[in-house]
């Protein structure tokens, strides 16, 4: 430790003896430990290094990147190398009696730095080593995404998989691979093997939808992969474990590969099923008795087929005693594309006369054994698909919260707000009656007026056109009340302060319009939750600029109050309305009590902070009772108290005049501070200008001038007299005639008195030569008016009582 604290100067001392440090070291001697196999090695990997003394100096750093022996030099913004001998042996410090005078510009290490080769920096290289790797083969590989089934089960929707947000499983080849060993890769990772594996590369035509192309691995296996476009998304068709012998050979002139999902109307979502091989001369009646086998249905249950097309659409086959060749309409001429998806669902009796128009209303009812008569949104495909034309994303943000990230909801543009309202309601569990919505302000990014959620109205008419793939965005906000009842009351923000003056909440109440604070804080008293011993009675304030008004009475209106639109914004409002609990002691004022606003202040009485609030005060108490009250209402120690100074401002008050204030800082700053405490602002409140601070003024001009201000300042109010009476004395001159029976009296007031000192050997020798009496005569008699000039004596018979 270069820098020690030296209890005998109550300083801290830099030490400049020399020490050695070395650039390797090996700690195993230490450990009660050791490990064989990782040795505790460490080589210093930077030397920080201090030039001068305990009083101040200068900073360097050397650093060994590497570990390898080369050094860099770090002197502020100047980095530049430097040799192992400078940055090691000419910082083992040391002074002898030579340099002593000279030691405030030693140079000596006071911190090093050692690491671990075999932890830290060989695995940072290896990663290194790794990273170049990469980049230098980036060309020279491929990364082929293979696609299982389970991608397809996991995947809810249009298509068979998101291309964008599906779990892949990545293999990283080289383009100078052939197919062969990408099929011995696949075999191992999925142990499974090659004759019961076959691949299906995507299809790079997105026009076509997710489709997979055929091609004969017998002709293609010892293919290179150079020509494949990084990445290169593949299904890989695995035979089930059930199934025995290899997979079944496909012939693309003959054979079909296919996809099924179901339609499920009541969860309104479509399931993946299967997938399998089928001959073009196949009916698509004789698909159906292994659907129903799959869904574990009756064979005989009657189902309808659709067939999946581009852009989110589909065609019903009609007649299912056609071939798979005649209803498929994306076949191409030769049947290199496959990968045809087929959707089901059970045939149902409805009364719908078209598809137009929005689902969910009363009419579309659907009547089959399995839904009894349920009345369903989406009743079948051709509906589903409509309504995906129609569906947006909406990201629903709460507009009580700062920063709330919100949730995201898919709904159709034609469904009523009441659908949306409902889906919310859901999603936040609370009342649909309690949430109000507010649209976007697009410029802005904020709540803008709010809005009721009809169900004549579509959630397209609420929001605003834009892109038809944007998300749009609304706030909301979940009320204590019902919307409904909105028309009669109003929104009133305000905060609650809690009885210990340091939490504060924002409540949002929602009193009658007609209504008045009584009711305000019967409505606050429903939400706010009381502590056992509480006196459950409320008052509203008023704090505006951190300063606390006067309460306003009980039975005036609302309407006459003014609440800020947001109150736990940063804005800082300047004019805000408080609910507080009222004390056990402020409940019954007596008629000499009365409730006096406290506010806090910092330096000068304009620059206002912190919670403002009340103090009961009586007609007669001394200061020191009021303060100490406030102490226990703060609830600060003594220690922090001894700190605080006080203000009792009026309307035309200056706090740059206010003497007191000033005279206040100067003994605060003689106790608290360690530099001097100059008196600019205390003269300043005399009235003082620049030129009449630099003239020459003695303690007693000082006095003198300083209980004068504070005299003036006390005229007029309770404590007019106070200054004389603590600090005025009385004393009574004499002059008596030796002749005759004459004597004159006056008294005199004084707040000092000056004594002689000279030849005296104490003060009461100066008190005694101040009271001794005077004689006059000769030339020097007293006047005595029709008595003539007579010989007397001069002195003090009276002194203050101290």
């Amino acid at each position: 430790m270069r820098f020690q604290y030296d209890p005998v100067t109550d300083s801290s001392v830099k030490f400049n003896d020399r020490f050695e440090f070395h650039e390797e070291i090996n700690l195993d001697p230490y450990l009660d430990q050791r490990d064989p196999k990782n040795p505790a090695k460490y080589k210093l990997h930077a030397v920080l290094v201090h030039s001068g003394d305990n009083h101040g100096g200068h900073y360097v750093v050397y650093i060994n990147p590497k570990a390898d022996g080369k050094w860099c030099k770090f002197d502020d913004d100047v980095v530049s190398s430097c040799s192992k001998t400078e940055a090691i042996e000419h910082n083992y410090g040391g002074v002898d009696d030579e340099m002593a005078i000279n030691a405030k510009h030693c140079s000596n290490a006071y911190m090093l730095v050692y690491i671990q080769l075999t932890q830290r920096l060989n695995e940072e290289k290896r990663l290194e080593i790794a990273r170049r790797k990469e980049r230098n083969e980036s060309t020279l590989v491929i990364h082929v995404n293979v696609i299982l089934e389970e991608v397809f089960e996991s995947h809810a929707g249009p298509e068979l998989y998101d291309l964008d947000h599906s779990n892949y499983h990545q293999i990283r080849m080289k383009k100078s691979q052939t197919l062969d060993e990408l099929l011995t890769i696949l075999s191992q990772t999925f142990k499974v093997a090659q004759n019961r594996i076959r691949i299906w590369p995507s299809y790079p035509h997105r026009t076509q939808g997710q489709k997979f192309v055929y091609f004969d691995v017998n002709e293609d296996i010892h293919k290179q992969l150079i020509n494949v476009e990084s990445p290169w998304f593949v299904f890989v068709e695995l035979l089930r474990p059930d199934c025995p012998g290899i997979i079944q050979p496909f012939d693309r002139k003959r054979d079909l590969f296919l996809f099924f999902k179901f339609y499920d109307p009541i969860k309104k979502c479509l399931t993946y099923l299967d997938h399998g091989q089928y001959q073009l001369s196949t009916r698509v009646r004789d698909i159906i008795p292994h659907i129903n086998k799959t869904l574990g249905f009756d064979e005989n249950t009657e189902l309808s087929v659709y067939e999946e097309c581009p852009s989110n659409t589909v065609q019903k086959i009609t007649n299912l005693n056609d071939t798979l060749e005649k209803v498929l309409s994306q076949l191409s001429r030769d049947n290199s594309v496959q990968g045809f998806i087929l959707i089901f669902e059970k045939r149902i009796a409805t009364n719908l006369d078209s598809v137009d128009g929005f689902i969910g209303n009363q009419q579309n009812t659907v009547v089959h054994p399995q839904y009894n008569s349920l009345k369903l949104e989406l009743p079948t495909v051709d509906h589903y698909f409509r309504d995906l034309m129609h569906r947006i994303e909406i990201l629903f943000i709460d507009k009580t919260i700062p920063n709330d990230p919100g949730f995201t909801l898919e709904l159709s543009n034609r469904a009523p707000c009441t659908a949306m309202a409902q889906a919310v309601a859901e999603k936040i569990n609370t009342d649909i009656n309690r949430i109000l919505f507010f649209k976007c302000l697009g410029y802005k990014d904020t709540p803008g007026s709010s809005v009721r959620p009809l169900h004549e109205n579509s959630i397209k008419d609420l929001l605003a056109h834009g892109k038809p793939r944007i998300t749009r965005k609304l706030f909301y906000q979940v009320l204590s009340v019902d919307v409904n009842e909105l028309e009669n009351k109003r929104q009133f923000k305000c905060l609650f302060l809690s009885s210990n003056l340091r939490d504060e909440k924002e409540l949002v109440l929602y009193p009658y319009k007609t209504g008045t604070v009584k009711t305000l804080l019967e409505e606050a008293s429903k939400i706010i939750e009381f502590s056992e011993d509480s006196t459950r009675k409320l008052r509203l304030v008023e704090v505006s600029s951190h300063k606390i008004l006067s309460p306003p009475k009980e039975d005036t209106a609302l309407e006459d109050l003014q609440s800020t639109e947001s109150i736990t914004s940063n804005q800082n409002p300047q004019k805000i309305y408080r609910i507080e609990e009222i004390p056990k002691d402020e409940l019954v004022l007596g008629e000499n009590e009365m409730l006096i606003p406290v506010s806090h202040f910092s330096k000068e009485i304009y620059n206002a902070f912190g919670t403002p609030f009340f103090i009961k005060a009586q007609h007669g108490e001394t200061y020191g009772v009021l303060k100490e009250r406030i102490q226990k209402r703060l609830n600060v120690p003594d220690k922090e108290w001894e700190k605080a100074v006080y203000k009792m401002p009026t309307e035309a008050d200056d706090s740059t005049k206010s003497v007191g204030l000033a005279l206040q800082r100067v003994f605060h700053d003689l106790q608290f501070m360690d530099k001097p405490v100059g008196t600019k602002k205390l003269t300043k409140s005399f009235g003082w200008e620049t030129l009449d601070s630099f003239m020459q003024h003695d303690v007693q001009e000082f006095l003198r001038v300083l209980l004068d201000k504070l005299e003036s300042k006390m005229k007029g109010t309770c404590v007019e007299g106070t200054v004389p009476n603590l600090f005025e004395g009385k004393m009574k001159s004499y002059i008596k005639c030796k002749n005759l029976d004459f004597t004159s009296n006056r008294l005199e007031t004084f707040y000092d008195i000056q004594l002689n000192i000279k030849g005296k050997k104490n003060i009461y020798e100066s008190f005694q030569d101040y009271i001794a009496a005077e004689t006059l005569e000769g030339d020097n008699k007293y006047d005595a008016g029709v008595h003539g000039l007579q010989d007397a004596e001069k002195g003090e018979l009276f002194f203050p009582n101290f």
